[in-house]
């Protein structure tokens, strides 16, 4: 065999290892009607709701107070997400995250942030991904707002965990 030829055969074993691997897990986010403020999704909890995965897509559907606590952790690899309003019918309306448009208009409802936050005590683990929704014009209020309500989930699930 030659060099071009062992080229070749590493390029189609590579191609075909590389398609062997589970397509990612997108997720969707599915959010009440009208809903501002911040969600938090509490992740890997021993009694939380279990994962729903429709289409190769893990659905996520909060409810009014704006929490989950999950059994389930999020995808780690790269995987798209979209978030969407609900009705009590079951209408969906795509929400735009802050970034993806050319034109910010201050009258309208984004996905303005996301991010993640943990502790480090292994005793008493508490992960959650905080989803900051609402106009630009409130999005610090928002955030402060988020900031506190995750403490206070924080420290009530420690407190609980110490019985």
């Amino acid at each position: 065999m030659t060099c071009k030829n062992h080229t070749w055969v590493l390029a189609i074993v590579f191609v075909l290892l590389n398609s062997c691997k589970p397509a990612a897990l997108d997720e969707v986010i599915l959010i009440p009607n009208n809903y501002e403020g911040d969600l938090i999704l509490i992740l890997n909890q021993p009694n939380g709701q279990t994962e729903t995965i429709k289409d190769n897509k893990l659905i996520t559907r909060f409810s009014e107070n704006g929490i989950i606590q999950a059994k389930y952790n999020t995808p780690e690899d790269w995987h798209q997400v979209n978030y969407y309003y609900y009705n009590k019918l079951g209408d969906t309306t795509k929400l735009e995250e802050l970034g993806d448009q050319d034109s910010i208009d201050s009258s309208k409802i984004y996905v303005l942030d996301v991010f993640t936050r943990a502790t480090l005590d292994k005793q008493n683990p508490f992960e959650a991904i905080i989803y900051i929704v609402g106009r630009l014009s409130h999005e610090s209020k928002l955030k402060e707002a988020a900031s506190e309500r995750y403490e206070e989930l924080r420290k009530s699930k420690t407190l609980s965990n110490r019985k």
